[in-house]
């Protein structure tokens, strides 16, 4: 069966509901957090240059974005055309 054809079932308010709680759960449990921590810590171990590459990229990305924004505001008060 193709994929692009299917449709998605709609979540019932008890299924949110229930995804909610399990997702509260598992933030306010600490062993939970530092299996995270320590998987993290393997990832960029394991990853570095692909981790510091993609952080380098993304700060290029808000930088740009940043400059954008400023740009659009300097022309919405008239200081450039």
């Amino acid at each position: 069966m193709d994929n692009s054809t299917q449709t998605k079932k709609p979540i019932s308010e008890a299924h949110k509901a229930a995804q909610k709680r399990y997702i509260q759960k598992i933030k306010d449990n600490e062993e939970h957090k530092e299996y995270k921590r320590q998987n993290s810590k393997r990832y960029y171990e394991a990853n570095r240059e692909k981790v510091i590459e993609r952080v380098k990229n993304h700060q290029n990305y808000l930088k740009s974005m940043y400059e954008l924004h400023r740009l659009d505001e300097l022309k919405n008060q008239g200081s450039i055309a």
